[in-house]
């Protein structure tokens, strides 16, 4: 059916009831919409991807880059290092391993065997031997260990020595002997001595303690500057 060539509407339900309230007399009940509703926006969460099984530990040092290496100086670190320090002399520390049967000392380094192993390491960058900056700071620890390394002891569980091993420090005429720097031939003697060399589980634990050691001397450093300093780096990633 249509008006004048429209076509009308139906009437929907709620139309056709309040027609019929009309008609019976009654009072037409008015039909109200509930508003909208408001539509919740949705909370994405952000959760954190635990680091990759496949980058646990670090493949140069065997470190667990996802835990920093914490040092907590003890007063007699500080009184040590403050003593040594203004003597001139080189500041010493004791590290125990496996209940005490291996002791691993370090002592702080000069001024040339710094240089000497800056200068190792500028050949090997020039020779693109280091072309990852990971590298190049493992073989710079590596190399400033072989200056730092005091001695190494190792005893039995009856307290009889095993392995007893000691690197005096160099003299003078040790940097002028031959052509490579210091560093690589002490390198060489103290980890690749005897027909195997030092055992990679070996080493991992004199690397591990000389990182910690390492960055025990940074935050002395920093706090003899500013005594609140509390946040030394580590140098191996």
């Amino acid at each position: 059916m249509a008006i004048n060539g429209l076509p009308l509407r139906r009437n929907t339900p709620i139309e056709e009831e309040a027609v019929q309230q009309l008609v019976e007399g009654s009072t037409p009940t008015v039909a109200t919409e509930s508003p909208p509703e408001t539509p919740t926006a949705e909370v994405e969460e952000t959760v954190e991807e635990a680091p990759s099984a496949s980058v646990k530990h670090c493949q140069f040092c065997g470190r667990d880059p996802a835990q920093p290496v914490r040092v907590v100086p003890t007063d007699e670190d500080r009184q040590e290092f403050t003593r040594y320090t203004l003597a001139g002399g080189r500041w010493q520390k004791t590290y125990f391993e496996m209940g005490g049967r291996l002791r691993i000392t370090f002592r702080s380094l000069r001024l040339r065997e710094t240089d000497d192993v800056n200068q190792q390491l500028a050949k090997e960058l020039s020779t693109g031997a280091l072309n990852d900056v990971r590298v190049a700071y493992a073989r710079q620890n590596r190399l400033q260990l072989s200056f730092a390394l005091v001695s190494i002891l190792a005893t039995d569980a009856e307290d009889r020595v095993q392995t007893n091993r000691t690197f005096p420090p160099p003299t003078r005429e040790d940097f002028r002997a031959e052509d490579t720097c210091l560093c690589v031939r002490r390198d060489e003697s103290i980890f690749d001595e005897g027909e195997e060399g030092m055992s990679v589980a070996m080493y991992d634990l004199i690397y591990r303690r000389f990182i910690e050691w390492d960055t025990l001397q940074q935050l002395l450093m920093a706090r003899s500057v500013k005594p609140d300093f509390s946040g030394a780096t580590p140098s191996a990633l």
